[in-house]
C-alpha cells in the first residue's frame, strides 16, 4: 500500500491564498475596465434644439457654443462615475472624486487626467444621433 504525501496546512493555505489573491486581482481588473470603458452601447437620438451652454442626457454631454455642437461620454475618465452637474465656475464636475472638466472636455482639476471622450454624431431631420 503507498502512503500518501500529506501537504502541510500552512503551505495549503499559503497557496489557497496566493490563487484567491490573483483571482480577486483579476475580477478588479476585469470590473474597473468595465466601468472604464468609453463610448456608448446604445445609439441615441435627441432633440437637436438643445438650449446654449452644457445640457446632460444620462450618458452624454452636449455643449453648445455659437450653434457648435459637441457630444461628450458622461463617463468620468479617472474611475467611470457619471458626470451630472456644474460647478460655479463652469466646469463638468464628478461627484465621486471631485474631478472638474472645462466645457472642451479637458481636466481642470485631479484626479482624472485624461479628457472626456468625444463622441461622434450626426445632425439630421433636426435630431442629434449619438452611435
Amino acid at each position: 500500500m503507498e502512503e500518501t504525501k500529506k501537504i502541510p496546512r500552512k503551505i495549503f493555505l499559503k497557496y489557497l491564498w496566493g490563487a484567491l489573491s490573483i483571482l480577486f486581482f483579476w475580477l478588479w481588473v476585469m470590473l474597473v475596465k468595465r466601468a472604464t470603458r468609453s463610448g456608448t452601447p446604445n445609439r441615441m437620438v435627441l432633440p437637436a434644439d438643445v438650449p446654449e451652454g452644457v445640457s446632460f442626457f444620462g450618458r452624454v454631454i452636449i455643449v453648445r457654443r455659437n450653434d457648435k455642437l459637441t457630444v461628450f461620454s458622461s463617463r468620468c475618465t479617472h474611475l467611470g462615475c457619471t458626470i451630472k452637474s456644474l460647478n460655479k465656475e463652469g466646469n463638468l464636475v464628478c461627484p465621486c472624486h471631485g474631478s472638474a472638466f472645462n466645457i472642451n472636455g479637458e481636466p481642470e482639476n485631479g484626479p482624472a487626467t485624461e479628457n472626456l471622450q468625444q463622441l461622434p454624431f450626426k445632425l439630421e431631420n433636426n435630431k442629434i444621433i449619438i452611435d
